[in-house]
């Protein structure tokens, strides 16, 4: 029996942060749409961390709305409502059965005014979720992390950066790094590209819910849930599949990254150009490591020394050194997270004498951590290679360290994938008003839910060997409450996964990784 939401809301932070959310319902172009879509939009097996989600809805600009007033969310007009701009926040709530789930959760990124007194007179608003925040921010002074878990270095970054994720729910990660953030780069590294070679690295996910929590889960955490959440059955408005021999990845090579350190200190920078500093002048500097006998390779470093005067650095009265030694007039102040090392480092230098000068010298010691001396950890299916051919799938896992990790994700994905042909459901939609069931596995589902399908036309069957995980989610909310959800789907393991404590091993489970 169809069903319909009890209300639909959505809510801007007028006031500012933190203070209270302004309901905007009334003033929303429901025939437009309200769409929102956020997750890993993929389905493959390198598909493990979303990109930034989006929201899109209208507003009534128009002497209809809320406040009888034209330009009422024209932002820089002398009638704007107070408060409305970019950068607020912005969030979907939908409530069934006297409940409310909070659906999207971001802040405002663009505002499109439609021009003309006499025209549509809307604003048509689009708004991003936390993960635009990790694509645009740019890591700075974070040093080389050594013995860390992912969980930890995320947490790391995330305490570097001003906005905020609503909540966190970190997994405990299951390898730990022996090195991790030395192959970042200050000047072209973003938290959201570190996220996705810590996150490879683990073999895990990485997403944000629909409150807007941000969730990392290790590696062996979709292998030990096994819950089915919900069920289609033949009630999809659509449903991608395909069944490709090329998807049957019968051979996977893993990438594992072990490091060479330096025993002893090595000159990681040199500045190479003779530079001048007036009297009274503060410069700043920042120098990446590089291999001191491959100059043109960078690489992280750790154990970094302060510079020190006369050995690291010289400044004198001539460009050429001939003149004054001035070296005691220099300052040199190394920015936070210097001494813990990183993949570069910044400087003030100022001259603090009265006199001109040039730095003649200058050089950062430290120990270099070297990622030449790759493994590459190969598993295979020799009997499905002899039915499919060879098919590979090459998995980069930057900062894990250890190639036994490397051997079980790679055993781990032939499993998976590559034993034998199968259809895969990549996405598919469903009319959640159709019944009470699709309406709660529309709210209450969300990314990593582990659902079943089953479709005559296609064969996929719950009671067979298919089931999957929700990657993404999309949502369609129209006029009079009718909501539409797409999923983006991933195969899940049909076998449950052996974790160390959890089952009896070749009896009722078979090895995870």
């Amino acid at each position: 029996m169809a069903v319909s939401l009890d209300a639909w809301k959505v809510e801007l932070e007028l006031a500012g942060y933190g203070l209270g959310w302004t309901d905007v319902t009334s003033d929303v172009i429901a025939a437009d749409r309200v769409k929102w879509r956020r997750g890993i939009m993929g389905s493959g097996p390198l598909d493990r961390v979303a990109t930034p989600g989006s929201l899109k809805f209208s507003l009534n600009n128009s002497e209809r709305n809320s406040s009888s007033t034209i330009g009422y969310y024209s932002p820089g007009a002398s009638s704007c409502r107070s408060g409305f701009d970019l950068g607020i926040r912005v969030r979907v709530r939908l409530s069934y059965a006297s409940s409310y789930r909070t659906v999207f959760i971001g802040r405002v990124e663009e505002i499109t005014p439609t021009a003309g007194r006499y025209r549509d007179r809307r604003v048509v608003c689009t708004a991003y979720d936390w993960l635009e925040e990790a694509a645009l921010f740019k890591i700075t002074g974070i040093g080389t992390q050594t013995s860390q878990r992912a969980d930890q270095v995320i947490s790391t970054i995330l305490a570097t950066m001003p906005l905020q994720p609503e909540s966190t729910s970190f997994d405990t990660g299951r390898s730990t790094f022996a090195y991790a953030l030395d192959t970042a780069r200050d000047e072209s590294s973003f938290a959201l590209g570190e996220f996705q070679k810590l996150v490879m690295s683990e073999a895990g996910q990485l997403f944000v819910k629909g409150d807007g929590s941000l969730v990392f889960e290790n590696r062996t955490s979709r292998p030990a849930r096994t819950t089915v959440s919900a069920t289609l059955s033949n009630t999809m408005t659509d449903l991608a599949v395909n069944r490709r021999r090329d998807l049957v990845l019968n051979r996977v090579q893993a990438t594992v990254h072990p490091r060479r350190v330096d025993t002893s200190y090595v000159t990681l920078f040199t500045l190479r150009t003779i530079t001048q500093v007036r009297a009274g002048e503060t410069v700043s500097l920042f120098g990446g490591y590089v291999d001191p006998l491959q100059l043109a390779s960078r690489v992280g470093g750790t154990d970094m020394q302060t510079p020190v005067a006369t050995t690291d650095y010289t400044f004198n009265a001539a460009s050429d050194g001939s003149s004054t030694d001035l070296t005691s007039s220099l300052s040199v102040t190394m920015s936070a997270g210097f001494s813990a090392g990183g993949n570069g480092f910044y400087a003030t230098i100022q001259n603090t004498g009265s006199a001109d000068g040039y730095i003649t010298a200058f050089r950062v010691r430290g120990k270099g951590i070297y990622d030449y001396e790759n493994a590459v950890m190969v598993a295979q299916n020799t009997a499905s290679q002899a039915t499919y051919g060879i098919n590979v799938l090459g998995v980069d896992m930057p900062y894990q360290n250890d190639p036994s990790t490397g051997s079980s994700v790679a055993s781990y994905f032939v499993a998976l994938y590559g034993a034998t042909s199968r259809t895969y459901a990549t996405s598919v939609s469903f009319a959640a008003n159709r019944d009470n069931a699709h309406m709660l596995a529309a709210l209450d589902c969300d990314i990593s839910s582990r659902i079943a399908l089953d479709e005559t036309v296609t064969g996929l069957s719950s009671s067979g060997t298919q089931a999957f995980f929700i990657n993404g989610v999309e949502g369609d909310l129209g006029a009079r409450g009718v909501l539409s959800v797409k999923w983006t789907l991933a195969p899940a393991d049909v076998e449950r996964v052996w974790i160390l404590g959890t089952s009896a091993l070749g009896v009722d489970t078979r090895l995870g990784y």
